[in-house]
């Protein structure tokens, strides 16, 4: 099957009445996602803002992937469950208290 050519990876959809920018990132390993800028509810109408933002989730994309290959990690943990695991090993080792990690 031979490979599709790419047009571009932002498009716009229809939402509210306003086109409103989102990323395809499928070919990376992500999906079809929204950009949305920090401290913003919905996608951005900037068409500047969107290339900044895509730019920046691929590079994410493209380091995720790199990690994976390079060092076998499969995914980032967020804070809270790193706090948890953290937590748990430092119990298992008895190095504190149970009333310590309330």
């Amino acid at each position: 099957m031979p490979q599709r050519r790419r047009k571009g990876r932002i498009y716009w959809r229809e939402r509210g009445g306003v086109a409103r920018a989102y990323g395809d990132f499928r070919d990376v390993g992500g999906g079809r996602e929204a950009l949305i800028p920090p401290g913003e509810r919905a996608a951005t109408t900037d068409p500047i803002v969107a290339e900044k933002l895509a730019a920046d989730r691929l590079k994410e994309h493209l380091a995720r992937r790199r990690d994976r290959v390079l060092l076998g990690i499969e995914r980032q943990a967020a804070l809270k469950e790193f706090a948890a695991g953290h937590l748990v090993q430092k119990a298992r080792a008895a190095r504190v208290t149970e009333k310590h990690l309330e």
